[in-house]
């Protein structure tokens, strides 16, 4: 119930179970934690973040609490690895401070390229 104990539980275990929101999930990744949602119905940005999850292969997802899901989950938890993000506040300040708001692929490319090199699209 507190700041301190949440984010050291997070950091010690192995894997989270939760809804399909963004801030969990990205903190996850970041620790390099498994992850299992179950996005809340009739949120879009819940289901398509798990759908990203899901393709990307950074995270199982299940359409309810289905014990035989979260029990193959677990029997399955690994090792992960960090997924580094981009510090996407000072590139747009940068970019802005540029004056290059003509060529907004060039930012994309700039993030993209600092977490996946040569999959910026």
């Amino acid at each position: 119930l507190s700041v301190a104990g949440f984010k050291q539980d997070l950091a010690e275990c192995a894997g989270v179970i939760c809804n399909a929101g963004f801030e969990l999930a990205s903190e996850a990744l970041r620790f390099g934690k498994n992850i299992l949602v179950k996005p809340l119905h009739g949120q879009m940005e819940q289901l398509s973040n798990a759908r990203a999850l899901h393709v990307l292969g950074y995270g199982t997802v299940m359409e309810g609490l289905e014990p035989a899901i979260i029990g193959a989950w677990i029997r399955r938890l690994s090792p992960r690895q960090s997924i580094p993000f981009p510090n996407v506040a000072a590139a747009i300040a940068d970019w802005l401070l540029a004056g290059n708001w003509h060529n907004p692929h060039g930012l994309v490319r700039t993030l993209w390229d600092s977490i996946a090199p040569g999959k910026a699209e």
